[in-house]
């Protein structure tokens, strides 16, 4: 599917979305399942308030390690006050349980911050391994899992090209089923033809 590009910045996703950090955390919740999970068996499941990560960590065969995520929407910069106390409160709860950690922030973080390397060797103590996926990182990820672009950045674009690549994976899933010579034009067919014309 193809998505309008231009439609991928924080201003849009602003927009659209009145609880900016609830809807931030659920876009993330889904682009972690999709590519970082076994989408196709994981459940993901999150108790209410879960400290330090999203949801309770899951095994992951692409990674071969047991996994989990925080998501962090800042309106300016990172607070990196605030990643580091959701980092202590993964170690506090999942040491020995949780081998990656995914973090998804909406705002640039530098990997030569001091304050990010604190929170990398905080977290490598505990052999919990950080993997950043912050700003542009995200996008990245909505342009490869463009359902999740259309849900949180409206980004179908409804052009002629739209509408014949719905028509070719319909076609695609109908697979030997469809035949074209029971293709037919009809009176009712010339007509809207016309009228769609004009």
């Amino acid at each position: 599917m193809t998505i309008t590009a231009n439609k991928l910045n924080w201003e849009t996703f602003l927009s659209i979305h009145k609880d900016k950090s609830m809807a931030f955390e659920d876009m993330c919740r889904a682009l972690f399942l999709h590519e970082f999970c076994d989408e196709d068996t994981t459940i993901l499941h999150s108790d209410p308030n879960n400290p330090g990560i999203e949801t309770l960590p899951v095994f992951s065969n692409k990674y071969n390690a047991r996994i989990g995520f925080q998501a962090k929407f800042f309106d300016n910069k990172p607070d990196y006050s605030q990643i580091k106390q959701s980092a202590q409160q993964t170690i506090n709860h999942y040491k020995g349980q949780l081998d990656k950690y995914v973090l998804f922030c909406n705002t640039n973080i530098s990997n030569s911050n001091k304050s990010y390397k604190q929170i990398v060797e905080l977290l490598k103590q505990s052999n919990i391994e950080v993997i950043l996926c912050s700003n542009k990182t995200i996008f990245d990820l909505l342009q490869k899992h463009t359902n999740v672009a259309e849900l949180y950045f409206n980004t179908i674009d409804f052009s002629s090209d739209f509408f014949y690549e719905q028509v070719q994976n319909s076609l695609n899933e109908l697979g030997r089923r469809y035949n074209q010579g029971f293709n037919i034009d009809t009176d009712t067919q010339e007509k809207l033809d016309l009228f769609l014309m004009g």
